[in-house]
C-alpha cells in the first residue's frame, strides 16, 4: 500500500484496494518514509477512518513503551473480538493493548493476578467466552498461557468498548458477588464446585441481578427457567435468615424489594444446595 499521510514515526495513513483510508500503527512504521512510498502493513494495527487525532497520538506513545510482539498479539485478539461481538470502538486498541501488555509482564515475572470476579462470567457469558478464546490467541502468538481469571479483565474491556457503561457493569458484578457472599456466610458454598444445585443457584442469582437492573438476560434466561420443580416446606432456620439478609442487602444496594415468589425461589435453591452438601 502507498503512504498517503505520515502522522509520526509509528503511525501512517494508507489506502486499501477498496479505496478506504486506513490508519496503520506499528513501531517505526513511518520512520524515514515519505508520502507515496510503498509499505507493508500486514502486522500493523489497522483502523478505518475517521480516526480521533488524540487516539493516534496516544497509540503512538504507547507503542514506544511496549514490545512489538505484545502489540501484534493484542491486535490479533482485537480483530478476533470484532468478528465475534458487536461493534467495538477504536479505543479498544488503546485500552486493551495497554492492559494486556502489563498483564503479560506480570505473568512473566510470576506475579499473582488476584481473583477476578467470577460474576463477569455469569453475567456476561458472550464477552467472557470471546475473552477465553483470546487467551488461546495470546498463547499461540507469544507461547505463554495466561491464567483463566485474566479473561474476566479482557471481557470488561470488550464491554466498555461496546458502549456498555462500565459503572453499570461494576454495579451488577458487585451485586451478584454480594448475594453469593451472603450465601457463603450461611453455608460452605463453593463456586468452583459445578454441582447442579450450585449452578441453579448461581444462574438464578444472575437472572435476578438482570431483573433488578431492568435488562434482559443475555442468554434469554428468565426467573422461571431457574425455578425448582420440587417444593420444600420445612426449611431450616439458616435458610430463612440467609434469604432475609439477601433481601435486605438487595434493597439497600438497589432500592429493589424482592417479591414473595423471588424469595421462595431462593429458599428452594439454597435449601437444595444445602441438602446436596449434607449428602456428600
Amino acid at each position: 500500500m502507498k503512504i498517503r499521510k505520515i502522522f509520526n514515526d509509528n503511525a501512517i495513513c494508507v489506502r486499501n484496494k477498496q479505496g478506504q483510508n486506513i490508519l496503520a500503527v506499528s513501531k517505526g512504521l513511518g520512520f524515514g518514509k515519505r508520502i507515496g512510498d510503498k509499505v507493508g502493513v500486514e502486522e500493523a494495527i489497522k483502523i478505518f477512518e475517521p480516526v480521533n487525532k488524540g487516539l493516534v497520538e496516544e497509540l503512538s506513545k504507547l507503542l514506544n513503551n511496549i514490545p512489538i510482539e505484545h502489540v501484534s498479539a493484542c491486535n490479533k485478539v482485537i480483530c478476533f473480538a470484532r468478528r465475534e461481538l458487536e461493534a467495538l470502538s477504536n479505543e479498544i486498541f488503546l485500552t486493551l493493548i495497554d492492559h494486556l501488555s502489563y498483564a503479560i509482564e506480570r505473568h512473566n515475572q510470576g506475579l499473582d493476578f488476584g481473583h477476578v470476579a467470577w460474576a463477569v462470567r455469569e453475567l456476561y457469558p458472550r464477552e467472557y467466552s470471546v475473552a477465553l478464546d483470546s487467551l488461546d490467541i495470546l498463547e499461540q502468538s507469544l507461547g505463554i498461557r495466561m491464567p483463566e481469571p485474566e479473561a474476566g479483565f479482557i471481557a470488561l474491556h470488550f464491554l466498555n468498548a461496546s458502549g456498555v457503561k462500565i459503572r453499570e457493569v461494576q454495579d451488577n458484578v458487585l451485586l451478584l458477588e454480594g448475594i453469593i457472599g451472603i450465601v457463603k456466610k450461611y453455608s460452605d458454598f463453593d463456586i468452583s464446585k459445578e454441582t447442579a444445585s450450585v449452578r441453579r443457584l448461581v444462574a438464578y442469582a444472575g437472572v435476578l441481578v438482570y431483573s433488578i437492573a431492568g435488562i434482559s438476560h443475555p442468554e434469554g434466561q428468565t426467573k422461571k427457567d431457574c425455578e425448582m420443580t420440587n417444593s420444600h416446606e420445612n426449611f431450616i432456620m439458616e435458610t430463612h435468615l440467609c434469604v432475609d439478609e439477601i433481601a435486605t442487602y438487595v434493597e439497600q444496594q438497589s432500592n429493589y424489594r424482592l417479591a414473595p415468589n423471588e424469595k421462595e425461589y431462593l429458599l428452594n435453591l439454597i435449601h437444595a444446595m444445602m441438602q446436596d452438601k449434607c449428602g456428600e
